[in-house]
């Protein structure tokens, strides 16, 4: 028996959503021309799924383990990652309720007491906001901190793309993390030239899994075989990317996050890891959209 997909329409616009697994989307397409990888119809492992939320942090966390105020933590790891760290948060292993729906809009909530052994120790709620217009799909994100004390907090999306028809990724960011051997950023540099995607190129390069730092905002990709292009642009709270290049796969992932990897463990030492801390119900949040055109970038 297949999931539950919310269908959500709007002129040549088409979205499903999956809010039992994840809160994830698993088609979005343009007068029937796929513009984030299809998600196989009897899936459900979420990492499957074409878009999927990023809360309450995003990327890696060293080992599961950071200390806050003073206390250590350790958070279990998804048993089908195999990585050996804690990695893109909470949200997508969680049942997503569906406080509100229309033909063209859908409203999804998820909750977290933050009591769970190897969880997030931080209470909050997280609610997604998913508009579809002819053209453009919104999603709105945030985090609200429902616990009794000041709490670290992430927001992002995990979107992926086709990796075809002479695919082409535009976007201007200040600074690169490079990874060490543990997927973890080592170093920070200016971009080098061949990850530069300040104009149009091709994703040359199979093994990129960096995260960029001080993103504009605003991303392309064009698809000059179908004659699309897919404009992305967040709000300021997103000021870092994540670009993921698997070698040898048919997709790829552009990620719009808020803060960089393994943020937490960072906080002391890097000024503008981008990780919030949130007072007592207080909320952090922020609006993404992915508009469509038939005009394509060269």
């Amino acid at each position: 028996m297949g999931v539950e997909r919310l269908c959500l329409r709007a002129g040549d616009l088409q979205v499903e959503l999956v809010p039992s697994i994840g809160g994830a989307i698993a088609h979005f397409s343009h007068a029937g021309v796929s513009v984030m990888r299809e998600t196989p119809p009897a899936a459900t492992d979420v990492r499957l799924f074409s878009c999927y939320p990023l809360v309450p942090f995003s990327n890696r966390i060293a080992g599961g383990r950071f200390t806050y105020a003073g206390r250590s933590h350790r958070l279990g790891r998804h048993p089908l990652t195999g990585s050996a760290h804690a990695i893109h948060g909470e949200g997508w292993m969680r049942h997503w309720e569906v406080v509100e729906a229309n033909q063209s809009s859908a409203r999804l909530v998820v909750m977290h007491g933050g009591t769970e052994p190897g969880s997030w120790p931080f209470p909050w709620r997280a609610e997604q906001h998913i508009v579809a217009t002819g053209n453009e799909l919104t999603i709105s994100l945030s985090l609200t901190n429902i616990g009794g004390m000041a709490a670290p907090a992430g927001i992002g999306l995990h979107p992926y793309f086709p990796r075809h028809g002479g695919v082409k990724l535009r976007f201007q960011a200040e600074e690169v993390w490079q990874n060490g051997t543990d997927h973890l950023p080592a170093k920070r540099g200016r971009v080098p030239d061949t990850w530069n995607f300040s104009l149009p190129r091709m994703l040359e390069e199979p093994g990129l899994d960096n995260c960029f730092a001080g993103w504009s905002g605003t991303a392309t990709i064009s698809w000059p075989a179908i004659g699309r292009s897919l404009t992305i642009s967040a709000d300021a709270c997103f000021g870092h990317a994540v670009v993921f290049t698997p070698a040898g796969q048919d997709y790829f992932a552009f990620e719009p996050v808020s803060h960089m990897n393994d943020a937490i463990n960072r906080m002391g030492t890097v000024p503008d890891h981008g990780l919030v801390v949130l007072p007592s119900g207080a909320r952090l949040a922020g609006t993404v959209r992915f508009s469509i055109s038939s005009s394509v970038a060269t």
